[in-house]
């Protein structure tokens, strides 16, 4: 009889585990002024003002799982028998989250 080799842990195939979902709502909102007609620039001057939001409400995205996380490790091995580890599957708020809202302000010239 053979003896006994390291116990085996169940594999995940590729692709099968899928870290937290990443979801966020972009806007743009664009408002046009004419101005009065001026000899040095015609009759056609605007002054154009554009804000973009990115990840308008705010939401909060985790960071990816990274490899060999505790989120990522099924089960550990203490002595000869594997100890099943409480937080796998978990999203880890200590990893960090992703950017949140950021807002850019233009500002155009059109004559």
């Amino acid at each position: 009889m053979p003896t006994p080799g390291p116990p085996r842990f169940p594999a995940i195939g590729r692709n099968s585990f899928r870290g937290p979902r990443y979801s966020a709502i972009d806007m743009s909102i664009q408002k046009t002024f004419g101005l009065p007609a001026m000899k040095f620039v015609g009759e056609g001057a605007k002054i154009q003002l554009r804000m973009n939001l990115y990840n308008a409400f705010n939401k909060l995205n985790l960071a990816p799982f990274t490899f060999g996380s505790d989120s990522t490790v099924i089960s550990s091995c203490c002595g000869s028998r594997p100890v099943a580890n409480p937080n796998f599957g978990l999203a880890d708020f200590n990893n960090g989250g992703l950017v949140g809202r950021t807002m850019e302000l233009q500002g155009r010239f059109v004559f």
